[in-house]
């Protein structure tokens, strides 16, 4: 980069944290506790479907409908279970979920990835402002908080209170403003091609591809701004 970096923005699900054991493992041992049992490869793959199609049908946790986070989720576990098996009435899925919303509100349903933390507090020695900007429920300072990475963060984003999710530029624009600093000398670093680093890039920002498998790559990532490990982004410093 042409100009020092100063600022250096995160993505959080598989960046930073992800989901202990994955989304089927956890959904299957909590819906165990209320004498449902699933399979976990079935939730992960219902999961998935119905991911996209939630994201689809009422964006960003349905914050330009004015959805809360809770009712978002709800209708995505029970239509999860639904498509996994479960054939059980609605008031055990209602228990069943209340206790998942609650579980991934806290650091139970998460693990930091390896080096994530060693990382962040090299950077933030070396002067460097740090930021989070995620497409995340409003549940995300308190998880940071709570697995003891908040602390790390000069400021957190979340899309659902902004009420704008990436690749959007505005996002980036409130992380810039945020941060006090210029785009250029602004780094973005996230595991998803087109919402960070695309977005980021769209918005002046350096964008970064945190990909552990550096095989098949988008065509259009310059491999100069790809990293596999996050200690990685100490040369963006130098």
């Amino acid at each position: 980069m042409a100009n020092p970096v100063k600022m250096i923005t995160f993505d959080v699900t598989n960046t930073i944290l992800r989901v202990l054991g994955g989304v089927g493992q956890q959904y299957a041992q909590i819906s165990k506790l209320y004498g449902v049992e699933l399979d976990p490869v079935k939730i992960n793959q219902a999961f998935k479907t119905h991911w996209a199609r939630q994201n689809q049908q009422h964006p960003n946790f349905g914050a330009e409908e004015n959805m809360a986070s809770h009712h978002w989720w709800q209708d995505l576990v029970k239509k999860t279970f639904v498509d996994a098996g479960y054939q059980g009435n609605d008031s055990t899925i209602s228990t069943i979920f209340t206790h998942l919303y609650i579980h991934f509100g806290t650091s139970n349903g998460w693990e930091v990835l390896p080096g994530a933390d060693q990382t962040l507090q090299n950077l933030k020695n070396s002067g460097v402002k740090l930021g989070v900007i995620s497409n995340f429920d409003e549940r995300l300072e308190t998880i940071l908080n709570k697995i003891a990475l908040k602390h790390h963060f000069d400021f957190v984003i979340s899309s659902k209170e902004f009420k704008i999710a990436k690749p959007d530029v505005r996002i980036f624009q409130e992380a810039l403003r945020l941060g006090e600093c210029p785009a250029c000398q602004s780094l973005h670093v996230g595991d998803h091609f087109h919402n960070d680093y695309c977005g980021a890039r769209e918005a002046g920002l350096t964008g970064v591809l945190y990909r552990k498998d550096m095989n098949n790559l988008p065509q259009e990532v310059d491999k100069h701004y790809v990293v596999s490990n996050l200690d990685e982004l100490s040369r963006y410093l130098k």
